[in-house]
């Protein structure tokens, strides 16, 4: 008798020293989270000179490895609502790749698969949460991703400040951005999304704690956002706090922030450069250009697209670009300015129809949490790859996570 309840406590030890470890990774990714393209790891050799990989992708894996051993040992399977959507989406991207792989060299096939395992990975982070015990550690997890985005808009307003030029990345092969905040994601749209999405968890935590902190951290967040001069990024803002006040019942705050909005776009500072232009269409007129290549090439491969991620080779097989683009251009040739898009043009029907699944789950079984993020990101990757996009994913799979393990059982003290 003493043995068998030596063994359940030894047993109840590891596991709980197992967890331990994995929370401490989380927070650790959730710690470099702001530190964006900062983090890049330079390729190892020139095969490799497109992939771009970061320190935050090497901690995620080995979340996902600590969680799959730990699975093993406990002899455990799993079944949540999203298992099978993610295996399918992921067995489609792969079977596309497969289909494709005599228009790809060993090269490009390598390259492409390696964003697909990269995606999988991340779809591992909502397993990982999901496994949580402890609702306290789910909710220190959430007040991380609150801390991680208002962080970012802090390193964003530190670099609007002091470094508002940064049109000298241009010879890095970024966006030349004047006085617009990027961050340290070199990017104002997708630095956009993220503190969009921080808004999102910083209201409803301010419904249920009235901290006078927190509202000030909401008009910092808020400014940051408003200094991204991201339009993709306002209709996110729109959308998701809009879906937030629905779910809630509150118009009025709906017509706050519309109004917030609007006034904000009378205010803006306009020091000049094309990029504060609200108005501007030369970016309309080339998004437009980006989607009729990608209905073009979807078309012509209706059932199961070029590849997943191989997008880049098939627009130079087009003469959407040069070939020597497609080989060696790093920021603009990869993908469409459209994620749905994008899934339809790389994995074809099949693919976009068991991607969809995945956000039909979610949308399902999703809290307001869930549901007003989802909508944000939707309007968000109408005019940009947004889903695919590393910080993004990470964000979007830790929510559901937790989500999936906390429904009915209110998570206050957000």
């Amino acid at each position: 008798m003493n043995k068998k309840y030596i063994a359940i406590l030894s047993e109840a030890k590891n596991k709980v020293l197992a967890e331990s470890k994995v929370l401490i990774l989380l927070y650790l990714y959730l710690f470099l989270f702001p530190l964006g393209q900062l983090l890049r790891i330079p390729p190892q050799s020139t095969q490799l000179s497109l992939v771009h990989f970061y320190l935050t992708d090497v901690i995620v894996g080995l979340v996902g490895v600590m969680w799959v051993m730990r699975r093993i040992r406990e002899k455990r399977g799993v079944s949540t609502s999203l298992t099978k959507p993610i295996l399918i989406f992921f067995g489609l991207g792969l079977f596309s790749l497969l289909v494709n792989y005599s228009s790809l060299t060993t090269k490009q096939f390598g390259i492409s698969f390696l964003y697909l395992f990269r995606w999988i990975v991340y779809a591992g982070l909502y397993f990982v949460v999901r496994d949580i015990g402890k609702v306290s550690g789910k909710i220190r997890v959430i007040s991380g991703l609150i801390a991680a985005g208002v962080v970012c808009g802090i390193l964003g307003l530190v670099q609007y400040i002091f470094l508002p030029d940064t049109r000298f990345l241009a010879q890095f092969g970024w966006d030349p951005h004047y006085y617009r905040l990027i961050g340290t994601f070199l990017d104002p749209g997708f630095l956009g999304i993220i503190l969009v999405l921080t808004l999102i968890l910083l209201t409803e935590k301010i419904w249920q704690d009235k901290k006078k902190i927190l509202i000030i951290v909401w008009i910092i967040t808020y400014v940051a956002l408003a200094l991204t001069y991201s339009r993709a990024s306002y209709l996110g803002f729109l959308g998701g706090l809009g879906m937030l006040g629905l779910i809630k019942k509150k118009p009025r705050f709906i017509f706050k922030i519309v109004g917030l909005l609007f006034i904000t776009l009378l205010i803006l500072p306009r020091p000049g450069g094309e990029g504060v232009r609200l108005e501007r269409d030369s970016t309309i007129r080339y998004r437009i250009i980006n989607w009729e290549h990608a209905l073009t090439i979807s078309r012509d491969h209706l059932l199961l697209g070029v590849g997943f991620n191989s997008y880049r080779y098939a627009q130079g097989k087009y003469g959407f670009i040069e070939e020597r683009i497609s080989e060696d251009s790093a920021h603009s040739a990869a993908g469409v300015d459209s994620s749905l898009l994008f899934v339809l043009a790389t994995t074809g029907v099949l693919g976009l129809l068991g991607y969809l699944g995945i956000l039909r789950v979610a949308w399902r079984e999703g809290d307001i949490i869930i549901r007003s993020s989802l909508i944000a990101l939707l309007i968000h990757s109408c005019f940009t790859n947004t889903l695919f996009y590393p910080w993004i994913m990470g964000w979007w799979w830790i929510l559901l996570g937790i989500n999936e393990k906390s429904r009915g059982a209110k998570l206050d003290h957000l």
